[in-house]
């Protein structure tokens, strides 16, 4: 089997695996901590609303830190501002928006001579990584549990074709929605199972 195969089926399993992982995790939260998130889901919906969801979502997938959008799921259950015909636009919009920042922030840093002594060590497997896989590396951090803001700047950083960019950060969309739905079959499961003891 090729090293391309084999890494393709470990990223699918581990993206399985996540939302499995997460399923089970945002289930067994929100059975636990279900009177705090839904105040929590009330305070952000009167004080933020869905400017203060976009405001979120770009900051966490801007910024390389180590968050990931989908907390805000739980919190958007039962809530006005979480019906989710609005709420998976707006956060993949913004989302997407904050990737194409990343991605311009990521080739202006390239250009910056002083950088590449810090990015000299990184450079050989960084440029690996966009030469061997390139459009789908950016398609596999959209949809995986990859930080999504790391693998839009290393885009920029390494020059990906701004084309191949802007479609492989398409894929955040289905990815937002099979997330949130995780989420919420997560929740819901285990809804039914305490009802039924």
């Amino acid at each position: 089997m090729s090293d391309a195969k084999h890494d393709l089926r470990k990223i699918a399993f581990q993206t399985v695996l996540s939302l499995v992982v997460m399923i089970l995790l945002f289930g067994v939260v929100y059975y636990f901590f279900k009177d705090q998130l839904e105040w929590a889901g009330t305070w952000m919906g009167i004080h933020w609303g869905l400017p203060g969801v976009a405001g979120t979502v770009f900051c966490i997938d801007f910024l390389l830190v180590p968050a990931s959008a989908d907390i805000l799921f739980p919190l958007s259950l039962n809530q006005d501002w979480g019906n989710p015909w609005i709420l998976l636009p707006v956060m993949s919009f913004a989302s997407i928006l904050a990737g194409h920042l990343g991605y311009m922030a990521g080739h202006s840093l390239s250009l910056w001579k002083g950088l590449h002594r810090f990015t000299h060590r990184f450079k050989a497997q960084g440029e690996e990584i966009f030469l061997k896989y390139g459009f789908w590396a950016v398609v596999l951090g959209a949809v995986t549990p990859v930080p999504f803001s790391a693998t839009c700047w290393m885009a920029g950083h390494w020059k990906l074709s701004y084309g191949k960019f802007l479609l492989a950060t398409l894929f955040r969309i289905p990815r937002m929605v099979l997330y949130y739905l995780a989420v919420y079959v997560g929740i819901e499961g285990l809804k039914m199972l305490g009802t039924q003891t």
